[in-house]
């Protein structure tokens, strides 16, 4: 079986560790699974970071896999580079040369140009998030896969960045007959059947994610370095909650600290600490304008991006996780808390409560007074954190990186039989 897969969400990575959220997550996944099995022949395509998808590839999985990319990306790609190292980064120059280059990319080359002898040969072609570029949807004897991780584009436009929102809505213009999406959830793929016209049920197939082993797991008190927790600045002598995500907006991380502020206010608690884990996302400041200049802001602790390898011990150390988001396509941070052994705070919305299960405590991410009870209850009972930590052991046995790869196996035959 002859398969392309997009890898420009690896190469996005590549020197940048704090991409790696949820989405590289899935991105690698997917290519691991096809590269590891012997009947696939891969190769890679970039709808973007041409240059280092090949490197990320090349030293990832050690091996030699075509890119099927055309040359003339690779040439232009590195004339950009040259053009914008002529200005300092960041400056109005360079951030207005930034916008009329792209101007004029729009006009002359929108998009990548992949080798036609590879789109030939090949069978299906999948995209983890990006659109095909239009020299993929000239060969409709391809069969189109792309992975939905969420419609928030459409469902909480404000939420998401409109160069985001713009490549969310050519996906959903580029159905065809030999279109196929990947809905991480059930709830994703109800709002896909919503908001994307055209688009039938039998051309929808729901895969969950996983956690992954390897990185998160739990650590006994007694095996936790406390020179992880220093190496963020996080006290070692005080409880915590934590929260995980890329800051922004849609994961309702003001409404979580305002709720965190009513209950040290009204409770007079002066040892419990909130530690926000996770890189700047789309309008940042708005939570950083949350914490501002209040008494409590020693209580809260942001710690920008953490390494994957420090995760287990963050995660275990905590008291509970709290993960309250306006809306998720799938909500990956839930199984990795519960597979490191910590009770979940979460929201009774979208996807979140297929993922969590029975094994969480939900609440309304729109009500403050409803997630400060919950943090306060959280805090004080250890009975109910016992409780919700002996749920979640049956709730993220549903979930494995084995049964995603074995269920993109299953789909990539049954589209080509």
């Amino acid at each position: 079986m002859n398969i392309i897969i997009d890898g420009a969400v690896l190469g996005a990575s590549y020197n940048h560790a704090s991409a790696r959220t949820g989405i590289y997550r899935v991105a690698y996944q997917i290519v691991l699974n096809a590269i590891q099995n012997p009947d696939f022949e891969v190769q890679i395509s970039a709808f973007e970071n041409y240059s280092n998808t090949r490197r990320f590839i090349l030293e990832s999985f050690k091996k030699s896999i075509n890119i099927v990319n055309s040359e003339s990306d690779f040439k232009i790609e590195t004339f950009e580079k040259q053009l914008f190292n002529l200005l300092k980064s960041g400056s109005l120059p360079q951030r207005v040369l930034d916008y009329t280059w792209l101007k004029i990319k729009e006009l002359v080359r929108p998009d990548a140009i992949y080798q036609p002898e590879f789109l030939k040969k090949a069978q299906i072609i999948h995209s983890p998030l990006h659109p095909f570029p239009k020299s993929v949807l000239e060969h409709k004897h391809l069969h189109k896969i792309t992975t939905i991780h969420d419609l928030a584009a459409f469902r909480y436009p404000d939420f998401v960045a409109p160069r985001n929102r713009h490549l969310m809505q050519r996906v959903i213009e580029q159905n065809r007959p030999e279109s196929h999406y990947i809905c991480i959830s059930e709830s994703t793929k109800n709002d896909l059947l919503e908001f994307g016209k055209g688009i039938k049920p039998e051309q929808i197939s729901i895969i969950n994610l996983a956690a992954s082993c390897d990185l998160f797991y739990q650590i006994g008190s007694s095996e936790q370095d406390p020179k992880i927790l220093e190496k963020y600045g996080i006290p070692n002598d005080k409880p915590y909650f934590l929260s995980l995500s890329t800051l922004e907006p849609r994961k309702n991380l003001r409404r979580t600290i305002q709720a965190f502020l009513q209950v040290i206010e009204q409770q007079h608690e002066k040892d419990l600490n909130f530690v926000l884990v996770g890189s700047k996302g789309w309008d940042f400041d708005e939570i950083l304008n949350e914490i501002g200049d209040s008494e409590y802001k020693s209580q809260i602790i942001v710690t920008g991006f953490v390494d994957d390898k420090d995760l287990a011990t963050i995660y275990s150390r905590a008291l509970f996780f709290s993960f309250v988001s306006y809306y998720e396509g799938f909500g990956l941070p839930v199984l990795e808390a519960m597979q490191c052994g910590i009770p979940v705070l979460t929201s009774d919305v979208s996807s979140l409560p297929e993922v969590a299960g029975q094994a969480a405590l939900m609440v309304n991410p729109a009500d403050t007074n409803a997630i400060a009870d919950a943090i306060w209850k959280l805090y004080n009972s250890e009975n109910l954190r016992q409780q919700l930590i002996g749920k979640s052991k049956g709730q993220i046995e549903k979930f494995s990186w084995e049964k995603f790869g074995d269920q993109h196996t299953e789909l990539y035959k049954k589209l080509i039989l």
